[in-house]
């Protein structure tokens, strides 16, 4: 076996993806061989690796069914898997990782007993298998498709059984790779999986954290200098393992034995949009709102990673979708990222009821699961709702109240201020580099000024995707500056109604120069249009000139209320939005 050949393995260890490859190093210089890849449960903090590793697996094996047909998702070096086909069990193993398969293979001494594939292509025997293991590898699978695929191999009543690392709560922004254990197992009941068997082993776990900060820092020069992890690695890895210590030790990290039985498959299912389900959405959205969803309109919301979306399907047709724009912010002066709900929709007779088991509430929750909040990749959510559309996802716990509304104000273009006389105005090509370096002197004054909103990214990239590069809609883009000088110090967006209406999308300056933009917009209307209407929230109202008319537009700003975040009070008042924030139809 390879674990005998130390010089083999070593060569073999140093194409592993890292961290796995400074792990297994460690390893190797420590005792010589390499045997398993995952934590042990330690007895006690000076006892051999090899033993607690051990006694992780042998909690494996004491909780296993009779020998059944099994399918280990994440082999390591084979060594889990070896033992199972000596204990009798029909077991395959399957793995990303080609390197770890080959010496898999050698290991169980079986060139079939392991596939080099990841779990989500994996498409043999659906519904004839009995029980999926996963050692430390469910981590590295998104739940969606954990239990989406798990739904399809497994046989009525089959199991899931995992061992791993969890997130138990989150309390800061920043995202965390770890599954929170009760949004892990709340998304497991909506495919029908119950957990049958929930054991806590994070005390005895935790010490394997202790054993690699010791063993990383004893094997550095070897690491560096022999198995080619470079400095920056070894420094990133030492902080992450610090950073995991602390956060077992103060309950926020901990790690699981779970046992999922499916016990009532479902026939609605929650999955990822992805790019081939463009075509299913846009008949959803066509059918929920009478409106047409072009291809081109689509991937401007979602194409390039620029949004997501869950649906849930019943058998092959989509019935709910629930979908989100990743949007850049600066959270009171800190960058950060914001999901604005879009294309929020159900087939007829999906969204009814307030029932946390309807087909709007498993793709609006799940959504929230995955996306938002603290150790999500957007901090906050947020959108503009009417009172009907609100109603229900406040109902069940999905959204706050609202931390805002949005307000309409118009100003008279029959009598112009005579201040505009001291403004210029141009129109803006954001395909120039010139122009583009106009919006961002803009933005930043405005970013310098706004540090206590919470504000959309309003640099040139930005109003190029937003405005300049719609499918659709024409705006128009103008730098306003004051006479004698030449640099601009804002930017309006603008949008012309066949009603003698001009419409003020957005606005690029430092908060104090808002009311010169009227000024300066009064100036390039010329007696083309009788008004100017805005969209804004509450917030700004003082912020810009006195408006000849304020209306409530009944559209409030609720915050995600699903997963731990920011307390709605934090942001009450606080967003500073404009109608190009709302218009992504």
């Amino acid at each position: 076996m390879l674990a005998r050949k130390p010089m083999i393995l070593s060569e073999a260890i140093k194409a592993f993806a890292f961290p796995l490859n400074a792990y297994a190093w460690c390893l190797l210089k420590e005792t010589g061989t390499v045997r398993d890849l995952h934590y042990g449960l330690f007895a006690h903090p000076d006892e051999p690796v090899e033993t607690a590793q051990r006694r992780s697996t042998d909690h494996i094996f004491r909780t296993l069914p009779p020998p059944c047909q099994l399918l280990e998702v994440g082999v390591g070096l084979g060594a889990t898997l070896q033992r199972l086909l000596q204990s009798g069990f029909r077991a395959r193993g399957i793995t990303p990782d080609p390197h770890q398969a080959e010496i898999a293979r050698a290991v169980c001494g079986n060139a079939n007993a392991v596939t080099a594939i990841a779990y989500e292509q994996f498409v043999e025997q659906p519904g004839r298998w009995d029980l999926l293991l996963f050692q430390e590898s469910a981590q590295y699978v998104d739940p969606l498709d954990l239990f989406a695929k798990a739904a399809s191999l497994l046989k009525p009543q089959g199991e899931i059984l995992l061992i791993d690392e969890f997130a138990l709560e989150r309390r800061d922004p920043g995202e965390e790779h770890l599954h929170l254990l009760a949004h892990f197992i709340a998304l497991g009941a909506r495919f029908g999986f119950e957990v049958s068997e929930e054991v806590d082993l994070s005390q005895q776990a935790s010490l394997t954290v202790d054993f690699l900060l010791r063993v990383l820092a004893k094997h550095h020069h070897s690491l560096v200098h022999e198995a080619g992890i470079s400095a920056l690695q070894y420094q990133s890895l030492i902080e992450s393992n610090r950073n995991y210590l602390r956060k077992y030790r103060d309950g926020r990290f901990g790690y699981r034995l779970l046992k999922l039985r499916l016990k009532h498959p479902q026939t609605r299912v929650a999955g990822w949009i992805r790019p081939e389900h463009q075509e299913a959405v846009r008949l959803l959205f066509n059918r929920a709102f009478q409106r047409t969803m072009t291809a081109s309109l689509w991937h401007w919301k979602y194409g390039n990673n620029r949004g997501q979306a869950v649906g849930v399907w019943e058998n092959s047709t989509l019935i709910a979708h629930y979908g989100g724009l990743t949007r850049a912010i600066q959270y009171f002066g800190q960058p950060q990222f914001a999901s604005q709900s879009a294309d929020v929709m159900a087939a007829r007779g999906a969204r009814a009821g307030l029932a946390q088991h309807s087909p709007f509430f498993t793709a609006a929750a799940t959504y929230l699961e995955r996306t938002t909040g603290f150790g999500r990749p957007h901090l906050l959510g947020f959108g503009f709702p009417n009172l009907r559309a609100r109603r229900a996802p406040e109902h069940l716990g999905l959204y706050s109240e609202p931390v805002g509304k949005m307000i309409g104000m118009s100003w008279s273009l029959e009598k112009r201020n005579i201040r505009r006389f001291l403004l210029r105005t141009r129109p803006l090509d954001l395909s120039a580099a010139p122009d583009r370096q106009v919006v961002d002197r803009c933005w930043h004054a405005m970013q310098q000024t706004t540090r206590d909103f919470i504000v959309g990214v309003r640099d040139a990239a930005w109003l190029a995707h937003r405005y300049a590069n719609h499918p659709e809609q024409h705006y128009e883009l103008h730098a306003v500056s004051f006479r004698g000088m030449s640099a601009p110090f804002g930017v309006v967006v603008l949008k012309l109604h066949a009603n003698d209406i001009l419409e003020w999308m957005d606005a690029v300056a430092a908060r104090t120069h808002l009311r010169w933009l009227l000024f300066g917009i009064q100036r390039l209307a010329e007696r083309r249009f009788l008004r100017v209407c805005a969209w804004i929230s509450q917030a700004l109202q003082p912020l810009f000139a006195p408006a000849l008319e304020v209306s409530d537009l009944q559209i409030g700003i609720p915050s995600n209320a699903w997963t731990p975040g920011p307390a709605p009070h934090q942001l009450a008042g606080r967003w500073w939005l404009m109608g190009g924030d709302t218009d992504f139809l």
